[in-house]
């Protein structure tokens, strides 16, 4: 399977489609080389530490630029409770920018959102289920950062983060 997708994206690659991510070898664009300060409302929250590591895998420490986390949270919302079951969606938001020596946004703020379908079976207890809203509303987290990111990437791949 990974041969197939490897095969896929030379195909891709070669008919001049840009990975976004790749093309830069998976290193930090240049305009980045100054890093990131992170600013988010409570910074020893689950979110703000999935971030944190975010910015620490990528080498993005520093303080050229402050990413402004102005949202981040989670929504439950009921979709249908069975005999057996109670099936949730859960709705992950993140509202970002960045922005340089408290001036305007350069990037931003845009919010991404992801969303993803929780099943609870009424046999489960609750230290279960809340371990299992845990986990998936972590990996929601986990996906919108790495989305983020890589937008972050773009845009500074693309000049965006040049002071006028």
């Amino acid at each position: 399977m990974r041969a197939l997708w490897l095969a896929l994206a030379l195909v891709l690659t070669g008919c001049g489609y840009q990975l976004v991510g790749l093309d830069s070898g998976g290193q930090k664009p240049a305009a980045l080389a100054g890093g990131l300060s992170v600013s988010i409302t409570d910074p020893y929250a689950t979110p703000a530490k999935i971030l944190a590591r975010a910015i620490a895998q990528r080498e993005l420490a520093g303080s050229a630029y402050e990413l402004k986390i102005e949202q981040m949270t989670i929504e439950r919302r009921e979709l249908s409770d069975f005999s057996d079951r109670t099936e949730y969606e859960l709705r992950a938001t993140l509202t970002w920018g960045i922005s340089r020596d408290d001036e305007r946004y350069l990037v931003g703020p845009e919010t991404l959102r992801r969303d993803a379908l929780l099943v609870l079976l009424d046999s489960n207890s609750d230290s279960l289920d809340s371990d299992l809203e845990r986990q998936r509303g972590e990996a929601l987290f986990e996906d919108l950062t790495r989305l983020m990111l890589d937008r972050l990437y773009v845009a500074a791949e693309n000049g965006q983060l040049a002071t006028p």
